[in-house]
């Protein structure tokens, strides 16, 4: 008894202790977690769904060779749902049980906040490398949102006025362009739609024709590594996600 005592006294944080420790804690903490989850039950159950098709949208940017359509809905839906959870998170916060809650709930914003700064990266990077190719041909351009297009043409703008102070200036009119093309090169850098990529079939597609004389049965949950200018129109319309 004597042993028992100094080794409990020695090391009083023991298994045991630490369990009976946990349980009072959790006794403690559920129904602040549960009447938390009652009140922002409504805007997690929104921002959930938002936040599915948000990951999707940013998987396919990321994934995708070329610039997707910009998903300005979802974008604008899931930071307004963010901006209201932080509304509600910071209003009656008095004690430390629900400060505790509110800094779970604010771990799970940053989660979010993390997925929509990405999303803004990858779009950036691509324009960066294909800024002549998107601002040549409209049908991409519409893919850009109004910042992105200012600043996909802001960037050009630095770009020419860069190279013809460093060393256009000095050499003849004729070689001067910056987005020459003929049949031996092209001076624009452009996406190669032709790179394989991963992809999973969401909706049952059916025969996809794969090439001139080839084609494939896309089937709902089947994977594949493909080509990604055939499956294109079925990105963007939802059936295959990368």
């Amino acid at each position: 008894k004597q042993w028992y005592q100094r080794r409990v006294r020695g090391r009083p944080f023991c298994a045991l202790h630490s369990l009976s420790f946990i349980l009072e804690l959790l006794l403690i903490i559920i129904p602040f977690i549960l009447s938390s989850a009652l009140t922002l039950s409504l805007t997690q159950s929104n921002m959930d769904q938002i936040y599915k098709e948000m990951k999707v949208a940013w998987m396919n940017e990321k994934c995708s060779p070329e610039i997707l359509p910009f998903q300005s809905s979802l974008y604008t839906q899931l930071t307004e749902e963010l901006s209201k959870q932080q509304e509600i998170i910071t209003q009656g916060v008095s004690n430390v049980q629900e400060q505790f809650i509110a800094h779970l709930y604010e771990m799970e914003a940053e989660r979010v906040k993390y997925i929509l700064r990405s999303y803004l990266r990858i779009r950036l990077s691509k324009i960066d490398k294909y800024f002549m190719y998107i601002l040549k041909n409209q049908d991409v351009l519409s893919n850009l949102s109004e910042q992105e297009v200012t600043y996909a043409q802001r960037y050009c703008d630095l770009i020419e006025s860069h190279f013809t102070n460093s060393f256009l200036a000095n050499i003849p009119e004729p070689l001067r362009k910056l987005t020459e093309s003929n049949a031996d090169y092209d001076m624009v850098t452009k996406p190669d739609l032709d790179t394989h990529i991963f992809c999973r079939v969401e909706k049952t597609v059916g025969k996809l024709q794969w090439d001139d004389s080839e084609s494939v049965g896309l089937e709902e949950g089947d994977l594949y590594l493909i080509r990604y200018k055939p499956i294109k129109p079925l990105v963007q319309n939802g059936s295959v996600r990368l």
